[in-house]
This record gives C-alpha cells, structure tokens and sequence, in this order.
C-alpha cells in the first residue's frame, strides 16, 4: 500500500448526519458496529460499538488498540504512512463496521481550531487511500462532538463576536492556546455519549475492558 498526495478529495460526499449513522446501526445492529476514533497527538484511540439492544449488549462498547501515528513526506505533503492506514482498514474488517463516528475537537464556544483541521487532513488521506473503492467511496463518517453547543448565529448567519470591537492597544492577534490543545474526546466516550443522545431510554452503556 503506498499513499499519494490528495487530490480533490471529495470527504463531503462521506460526511453524513448522526441520525443517519444511528439508522444504519439500527438496520444492521445484529451483524456489523460503528468505529468509533479519536485522532490524537501520537496515536490514532480506537473503541467498536454494537448497537445498544443488540444480544451483544454485554460488550456494547469495545476499546481496540491505538494505532501509534507515523507520517512520511511525499511531495513535500506529510501524509499518513501506509501502515497506519493498514491497520485502521484490518480493524474495519475485522469488526465488520458499517460506519465511522469520529471525535469532533470543536472548542466550547463552537469554533473550529487547529484540532479540527487536523482531523479532517487525517480522514482526507484515509479515504484517499481507497478512493474509488466501493468499500470506502460511499462509506459514512460522521463528526461528533460532546458539547451539544446551540449555535450563537442570528437567522442571517451573523454572529455577536464579529461585532465586539477590538480592545485598545491590541495589535497582535494570535490564535488562542485552546485551538492548538483540544484533541476532543476519546474514542470511547464519544462512542458513550454517541449512544446517550440517540438512544436516551436505553441504561448507561456498558464499556468492555480493552
């Protein structure tokens, strides 16, 4: 497996809504699981999840092992090494996963940082990898996030803080240290959350041990 660098990669086309990631594991609960991950600073934090009333409910969510993350530069673009993808794509057969619910690093406010583009550059060579392929060209993937945030914009899209008026004397703007530290939520507990929000009547989510 060797990786190329992206070009016109169309991820929006695997983007999908939680609630149509919820009706696949509903339609396919007694046969295949989400995968949940979390793309961290070194490693790739892996957790399987069975739909909550199906006969495995004992084990309703699985931690996996990490994948350590490794980049090789091609081109002069850092890419995922070929054998981090490797073994993202074994786990997925393995577990027969019908679709990937990954952890959304948004900050508390609702602003994306750097965390969220490096979420997205990661899924990018992902699907790169099997473009084309009918096993990951249509595969759904949804971001997801734990803070339920409600949206601070108007019905026109405007939002208070373009309208806060710099404060005096500030003439460097930096990023604040927020969008460089937030990684999201691990693998299993967006997994946790993930089943909370969709499934509120069922009992706390059991976590099987690693």
């Amino acid at each position: 497996m060797t990786l190329t660098p992206v070009k016109n990669v169309k991820l929006p086309k695997n983007l999908v809504a939680p609630s149509k990631i919820a009706k696949f594991l509903d339609w396919k609960k007694h046969s295949e699981a989400l995968l949940s991950i979390h793309i961290g600073r070194q490693s790739i934090d892996l957790a399987v999840t069975n739909h909550p009333e199906s006969r495995s409910r004992s084990s309703c969510i699985r931690p996996v092992p990490a994948i350590p993350l490794e980049y090789e530069i091609v081109n002069n673009q850092k890419l995922l090494a070929p054998r981090v993808v490797k073994e993202l794509f074994h786990v997925m057969d393995k577990f027969r996963i019908c679709g990937l619910l990954v952890s959304w690093p948004v900050q508390q406010d609702g602003w994306c940082g750097a965390g969220c583009g490096k979420v997205l550059h990661n899924l990018e060579q992902i699907v790169a990898v099997n473009e084309g392929s009918p096993s990951l060209s249509s595969f759904p993937i949804c971001l997801w996030n734990g803070h339920h945030w409600v949206s601070s914009e108007d019905e026109w899209g405007r939002l208070a803080h373009y309208g806060v008026p710099p404060q005096e004397g500030k003439t460097k703007h930096v990023a604040s240290q927020e969008q460089y530290t937030n990684d999201g939520m691990l693998a299993a507990d967006i997994a946790s959350d993930f089943i909370r929000y969709h499934w509120p009547s069922l009992p706390s989510t059991p976590l099987h041990p690693a």
